[in-house]
């Protein structure tokens, strides 16, 4: 056999089984997104779909019914993420991949303190749901070009700000807040706090220059301090009741 085509012809039996594996994979992925996401049959980055199912299988495994993941897409890239059911106690690697992540929610996680944003340049909205944070949470450099932060259901007594924060809308829900550590002075572009739920029979948000909104109902503010509030935050409108 002439040596050239011996070499074409392995070659192209070569290509033939990489592009049937790809294919598998391709499949498999395929199959993953329209099991277990809100995947709408939009063209992703392959990279990206590779990353969103290696992650689903670092998901509580021991309860597949709790996991969850939904994506959004746009331009091939995943920008949008949430995922529930996270049973560990750092970032997952495979999530560390998304780095054109926009928006990201994770929920009913293992994590103990607020994880570094370092790995997602692009973040703008950061939620996170779970019981496990605790003790004092740092909102550190990482989070700097973040506009909306959500830290919900925490059992931490104090939230430290970094200075030159963007953040233009707070919520702290049913957590263990008695007070607003001082470092909340940082905020100086926040527009809206929530602080719903927490343990606050007072507190002083009328340094915040950008300030205009604050919902803090089920607190434990007597109603005859509702007005000092009132008077102190006159730039602010004020909700003491639920939604």
């Amino acid at each position: 056999m002439n040596l050239k085509y011996f070499f074409a012809t392995l070659c192209l039996l070569l290509s033939c089984f990489f592009t049937a594996q790809a294919q598998t994979e391709a499949d498999t992925i395929q199959y993953f997104l329209d099991k277990y996401t809100n995947y709408k049959k939009l063209t992703i980055d392959r990279n990206d779909l590779l990353a969103v199912a290696a992650l689903y299988r670092s998901i509580d495994e021991k309860d597949t019914a709790w996991a969850a993941i939904s994506i959004k897409v746009q331009n091939s890239r995943i920008v949008d993420l949430s995922v529930t059911g996270l049973n560990k106690s750092q970032l997952p690697a495979p999530l560390l991949r998304l780095d054109a992540l926009e928006g990201l929610a994770i929920k009913g996680s293992y994590l103990y303190q607020l994880p570094s944003l370092k790995a997602f340049p692009k973040l703008k909205f950061f939620g996170i749901w779970t019981s496990r944070l605790r003790d004092t949470l740092v909102v550190d450099e990482s989070y700097k070009n973040l506009e909306v932060l959500g830290i919900h259901e925490s059992k931490a007594k104090n939230i430290k700000f970094v200075d030159n924060l963007n953040l233009k809308t707070l919520y702290l829900i049913d957590g263990n807040l008695t007070t607003l550590h001082k470092s909340f002075a940082n905020l100086k572009k926040v527009e809206e706090i929530h602080l719903g739920g927490n343990q606050l029979a007072d507190f002083d948000l009328s340094a915040l220059p950008a300030l205009k909104k604050i919902n803090c109902y089920r607190n434990l503010i007597p109603v005859i301090h509702r007005k000092k509030l009132v008077s102190r935050h006159k730039n602010s409108l004020i909700n003491f009741d639920e939604y």
